[in-house]
């Protein structure tokens, strides 16, 4: 990965790349990305060395301090980050760094309270949160959104900006654009409806990833908890403050707010110069059918308790119809007692439901409180159904806001999130996706299987230390099998089908003899995942196919030092696995060199003599003599063999056990001789002797030192290998560059 070091001007002033000698080089780096934040930082260690473009005045690894910024490129989008903090000491430089400017990170913001209902943008505009940061809103998924919000404290403009998100409920992420001469060409912040069932957020669905159990994540743990759940629950909120004139005259104040479902609620506030105030809430919605039917439902819910709904049906070109009834009648005026404090609630807003998936009324609304049935019956707040004619568990709760439709709204939410048991999941592995990227997992570790639905919020990568790179995962849900079980079987095949193959070696003698004495039987077990595969087996050594048995028989008197045995496995005629094992054949120690001669003792007796010896060699040759005369005809020979001739056969093959046999493509791996009397080429792996001809690419090098000029060469022309057959030892007759079949030469 290559690092640009930038200048407080954003002008490239040095490079920091661990593929090349002559640059800086890094390690100990960790890049952290945050979802909920929308922000990254990045850390890293410079050695201070000296390269070419440096100077007596100035070194490259000068210019990481405290003004610099570093950029690089990652899956196709630029990542800048601003020089925070540097710690240097005589060899090392280590930078830590964040991918805003100071003026989000450190400049603060005065508290502020809206007047009206605003959009996020004219909140970014009354508090200059990016005018000054030179930052734009790029995509805006809730523009259309409009809250009255109230910050009381100081903070960062990056907080502001996080909580001005979270009121919206949304999910924000920051993007930079360079121009080739790396100035900014775009910062931009992108604003996306927060992660829920029809919205994704920040990331994409990511169809294309799946996450399996064994073979890109390590482990999964579920947790399932339901201490913290209940059924129903009580909402209320804070009801609208009203200024009241001076001069004691009546004022109204309006606010109209659009729904997330697209109606509209406005909220009406009237003042009497005696200072009570009475509230009209109208809540409209405009329904459209399939024949261009309009439906327009108006609801008013007043201060005295009286609802009445208006519902108006009219079709373009034709009559409309309205009809008005009551829904609640007003209050009865009681005898006035100390007036307790009031509070909004959703008494007012009538009926409401929800459905799953499955047609289930699983929320509903009566008078204040909202209800989950299914959770009640699931988990009733007593030990069974039949103990109590109460099986709700209830909580009451006080939100922040002083709009009706968004108390339910947020009471839906908090009852939704704990009206089932918690289930939180630990996934430990790593996926090189983006934050916020949404995928699946599969574990077949679980029955049934499962199968859940989780994103990206955080990840930590470091070039130099790939071991080391983790993804966190939040929004799990787990998604329900609806596979019927002919194609849930052929879902588990599937999967079994993408477990790969390994073969276990066991041998009943080990793999180490002494001067060539004993044997050991080598069994091979070809696994998939946990099951034993039934295959058939090729045992190759110093590439000749030696057996194609169950098992391979190796005598310590075979092995020279050291021998290298392949077995490789084959299913439906497809080598699908190989594996090698190394044997060893030492020897006692060769006999030492002959010492030095000792001095000569005393002359013994004389002893007795001795029996006659062996006759001697025979003396050398004589001279030889004369020419003689010229003898008789000798006897004829025994008539010899008729002439034949050797063919050598030559094939390729992709594994050194004859796996992806051809006689004709030269681009494979191994190529394999033998030389016989017949003309015919053999197409039987086993009667070629393998060897391996082409290597793998290998990795690009470091560059080397520039070395010694060497004299100057000839023109350059490049040698060519030419090859072709004939019949006659001087080429003419049936010449061929192509058809080797029936040729001799």
């Amino acid at each position: 990965m290559l690092l640009t070091i930038h200048d407080a001007n954003l002008q490239k002033v040095a490079f920091v790349d661990n593929s090349k000698q002559n640059t800086l080089n890094y390690y100990n780096d960790t890049w952290s990305r945050d979802m909920p934040t929308g922000a990254s930082t990045f850390e890293f260690t410079v050695f201070k060395k000296a390269i070419q473009s440096d100077t007596a005045s100035s070194k490259a690894y000068q210019h990481l301090n405290e003004r610099a910024w570093v950029s690089f490129r990652h899956n196709g989008r630029t990542y800048l980050f601003n020089v925070m903090s540097v710690e240097e000491n005589e060899q090392t430089i280590k930078c830590y760094c964040e991918n805003l400017n100071l003026e989000l990170i450190n400049e603060l913001v005065n508290p502020y309270k809206a007047t009206r209902a605003m959009t996020f943008a004219e909140y970014c505009t009354e508090m200059d949160l990016l005018n000054y940061a030179h930052l734009t809103i790029g995509i805006n998924e809730i523009s259309d959104q409009q809250r009255i919000i109230e910050w009381t404290t100081q903070e960062t403009k990056l907080a502001r900006l996080l909580n001005l998100a979270k009121q919206f409920n949304a999910e924000i992420e920051f993007d930079t654009q360079l121009k080739a001469d790396s100035t900014i060409k775009k910062f931009t912040v992108n604003i996306y409806h927060e992660h829920d069932d029809t919205h994704q957020g920040v990331g994409r669905i990511r169809n294309d990833v799946v996450l399996k159990y064994g073979k890109n994540i390590s482990s999964i743990t579920r947790k399932v908890d339901k201490t913290g759940i209940f059924n129903t629950i009580r909402p209320t909120g804070k009801m609208p403050t009203v200024e009241v004139e001076e001069s004691g005259e009546r004022h109204l104040s309006s606010q109209r707010v659009k729904n997330a479902d697209g109606s509209t609620t406005e909220t009406i506030i009237r003042t009497a110069s005696d200072g009570t105030k009475s509230k009209t809430i109208v809540h409209t919605k405009v329904t459209k059918l399939a024949d261009k039917t309009r439906i327009t439902t108006t609801t008013t819910t007043r201060s005295d308790g009286s609802i009445e709904q208006t519902v108006t049906t009219s079709k373009k070109g034709g009559p409309s119809n309205t009809e008005k009834r009551i829904i609640k009648p007003p209050k009865k005026k009681e005898k006035e007692t100390e007036p307790e404090k009031e509070v909004l609630t959703i008494e007012n807003l009538g009926d409401w439901s929800i459905k799953n998936e499955r047609g289930e009324l699983e929320f509903y609304q009566r008078g204040q409180q909202l209800y989950a049935p299914l959770s009640m019956q699931l988990y009733p707040s007593t030990f069974t159904s039949a103990t109590a004619e109460d099986q709700w568990t209830r909580r009451d709760f006080d939100f922040d806001t002083d709009e009706p439709n968004e108390l339910r709204r947020l009471a839906y939410l908090k009852l939704k999130q704990h009206c089932y048991p918690a289930i939180t999941y630990e996934v430990d592995g790593f996926v090189d996706v983006e934050i916020g990227d949404t995928i699946q997992i599969y574990d077949d570790g679980f029955s049934p299987a499962l199968i859940i639905k989780a994103r990206v919020s955080e990840q930590k990568i470091s070039f130099t230390n790939p071991s080391s790179n983790k993804t966190t995962f939040s929004n799990f849900k787990a998604l329900e099998n609806k596979l019927s079980d002919g194609i849930q079987a052929a879902f588990e095949r599937l999967f079994e089908a993408s477990k790969p193959y390994t073969i276990k070696l066991s041998t009943d003698n080990g793999i180490a003899f002494k001067n060539g004495q004993g044997q050991t039987i080598v069994t091979p077990t070809l696994m998939r995942g946990n099951k034993v595969i039934h295959s058939g087996w090729r045992w190759v050594v110093d590439g000749v196919i030696k057996a194609t048995s169950s098992s391979y028989i190796v005598r310590a008197s075979d092995i020279n030092q050291k021998m290298v045995l392949t077995v490789s496995a084959w299913v439906d005629n497809k080598e699908v696995a190989s594996e090698q094992l190394t044997l060893i054949n030492t020897s006692d120690g060769l006999q030492g060199p002959k010492g030095d001669t000792g001095p000569q003792g005393a002359i013994g007796p004389k002893g007795d003599r001795g029996e006659k010896g062996e006759r001697g060699e025979r003396g050398l040759q004589g001279l030889q003599g004369l020419q003689g005369a010229k003898g008789d005809q000798g006897i004829p020979g025994t008539k010899g063999a008729d002439g034949r001739t050797q063919y050598t056969h030559i094939a390729y093959a992709d594994t050194i056990s004859g796996s992806g046999f051809s006689q004709t493509n030269a681009d494979k791996t191994y190529i394999g001789v033998y030389v016989d009397f017949n003309s015919t080429d053999s197409v039987n792996p086993a009667d070629y002797r393998w060897t391996r001809w082409r290597g793998s690419d290998g990795l690009n090098g470091k560059d080397g030192p520039q070395g010694i000029p060497g004299k100057p060469g000839a023109d350059g022309r490049t040698p060519y290998f030419h090859r072709a057959w004939a019949n006659s030892a001087d080429g003419r007759t049936d010449f061929s560059t192509s058809d080797s079949t029936n040729k001799r030469y």
